[in-house]
C-alpha cells in the first residue's frame, strides 16, 4: 500500500486517508502493485456505501473519493467493482434534489457539487468506455469494458477537438461483444483501441484498414477513421 502522508521528519506513514487510491486513479502504479493495493483498499476502506474518508477516524463515505476509486478500479481491469462504486454515487439522487448527486453517500452535505457529478461522468466516460483523448494530435486511445450485467452501453456526441464520436457496446448472443465507433469531423482521427480478449478471436470491419496485436490478454487495434466513417470491432462470438 502506498503511504498517504509524510511525518515531520519527512518519513512516509499511513494515516488511512482515502488518497491511497490516487496512484491507481492516475495510473502511476504498475499493474501488479496497483492490483494488490486495490485489493487491500476494497477489504479495509470500502463499506456498503463506497470508499470511507479516513479509515478508523472518518467512516462517512464521500462522492468524490468513491469516484476516484471507481476510476482506479476500471484502470486496472476491475470494471465490476468500478461500476458498483459508480452506482453508489447514483444512489444519492434518491435522497436529494432530482438529478443532483449529494456530497455524501447515501445522503448529506451539499446536494449540488461539481465534483460529485464530474466523478460520476468520468466513471462512465473514462472508466467504462476508457476514453483517453489527445485532441491536439487528432488521436483517441480507448479501452471500453462492458460490465457483465449490462447488455449494451451507449455514449453519443462526444466532442474531441475537431471530432465528434459515438460509441456503442453490445453483447452478442454467441457470447462475444462488439464495439461500434462512428466518427464525424473535417479530418482523420487516429484510434488506438484496447479490448480484453483473453485469446478469443477478434476482427474489425473490412472497410477499415487496421493493424492488430495481442498484448497479454488485450487485443490492440490501430486504425484511422475518415470523416463520416465508422468501424465495428467484434470480440469472440460468430463472425
Amino acid at each position: 500500500m502506498f503511504a498517504d502522508s509524510l511525518g515531520a521528519d519527512n518519513s512516509q506513514k499511513m494515516d488511512g486517508h482515502w488518497i491511497v487510491a490516487v496512484p491507481m486513479e492516475v495510473g502511476i502504479a504498475d499493474q501488479e502493485k496497483g492490483a494488490q493495493a486495490l485489493e487491500r483498499i476494497n477489504q479495509e476502506w470500502v463499506n456498503e456505501w463506497g470508499l470511507v474518508h479516513t479509515k478508523g477516524l472518518e467512516e462517512r463515505v464521500w462522492t468524490l473519493p468513491t469516484g476516484v476509486l471507481a476510476q482506479a478500479e476500471c484502470n486496472y481491469g476491475s470494471v465490476e467493482m468500478g461500476t458498483r462504486l459508480i452506482e453508489d454515487i447514483a444512489r444519492t439522487i434518491e435522497h436529494g434534489m432530482l438529478g443532483a448527486f449529494s456530497e455524501l453517500i447515501p445522503e448529506g452535505g451539499d446536494f449540488m457539487q461539481l465534483w460529485s457529478a464530474a466523478m460520476f461522468l468520468s466513471g462512465i466516460t473514462e472508466g467504462i468506455f476508457g476514453l483517453d483523448p489527445l485532441a491536439h494530435q487528432h488521436r483517441l486511445i480507448l479501452s471500453p469494458q462492458l460490465p457483465k450485467g449490462w447488455e449494451f452501453a451507449r455514449l453519443e456526441g462526444v466532442e474531441i477537438g475537431a471530432h465528434t464520436i459515438d460509441i456503442a457496446l453490445d453483447r452478442e448472443e454467441e457470447g462475444g461483444y462488439r464495439v461500434l465507433i462512428s466518427h464525424q469531423g473535417e479530418m482523420e482521427l487516429d484510434i488506438e483501441l484496447f479490448l480484453a480478449s483473453a485469446g478469443e478471436p477478434a476482427w474489425l470491419t473490412e472497410e477499415v484498414a487496421y493493424t492488430q496485436e495481442l498484448i497479454g490478454d488485450l487485443t490492440r487495434f490501430c486504425f484511422v477513421l475518415e470523416p463520416e466513417q465508422r468501424a465495428q470491432i467484434t470480440i469472440g462470438g460468430a463472425r
